[in-house]
């Protein structure tokens, strides 16, 4: 048995990666192509049928996009959405929104337990922003991997959150004109 991680796509052009054990593949975020998220999956010995399920960080099109929402479609992969990141969600993509899975709390994709913690990401255009620790056990040993991106500060909820990582993907970039120019609060530009 053995927990794995790889980052498909990351960058403002696109995001999308995957974790997965002998039971489960979890794609996390579907930013990019159809073809390209397929391309990638089957470079790393995964066939994109046997995918599980995906979890939805938020709704900006560098994290779900309208071609990611077909590959979901195409392989009927059930997605897991924060409620209000699934209104966020419809509301840009409607009846391309498919195999939703709401969730507020906790949750276990077989033998993946999924928790998950607010980032600073908000804008005009969407409301909710998550990071995500995914842990399993594997030879009796606990595993934990922590996962967040585009977050606009580091808070104690997110130190405890991802504290005891045994794996730690920060995904981020930084544009100092963009930022000023954006609709971000005061708060997460400062």
């Amino acid at each position: 048995m053995s927990l794995n991680f790889c980052v498909l796509a990351s960058g403002s052009s696109g995001n999308c990666s995957v974790i997965w054990t002998d039971k489960a593949a979890v794609l996390i975020d579907c930013g990019c192509s159809a073809r390209y998220i397929s391309e990638k999956l089957f470079e790393i010995g995964i066939n994109p049928q046997y995918l599980t399920a995906a979890v939805i960080t938020h709704a900006h099109i560098d994290h779900i996009n309208a071609s990611g929402f077909n590959f979901l479609r195409e392989y009927n992969v059930p997605v897991y959405f924060h409620e209000n990141i699934l209104e966020d969600t419809y509301v840009k993509y409607g009846d391309k929104v498919c195999n939703a899975v709401p969730f507020n709390n906790s949750f276990n994709i077989e033998d993946i337990e999924v928790n998950h913690f607010d980032a600073h990401h908000k804008d005009g255009k969407i409301s909710k922003t998550l990071g995500f620790t995914f842990s399993s056990t594997v030879n009796g040993r606990g595993y934990k991997i922590g996962y967040i991106t585009d977050t606009g500060k580091i808070c104690k909820n997110i130190v405890n959150s991802l504290s005891d990582s045994n794996i730690l993907v920060i995904e981020s970039n930084y544009d100092k004109k963009m930022l000023a120019g954006s609709s971000r609060p005061y708060e997460n530009k400062k």
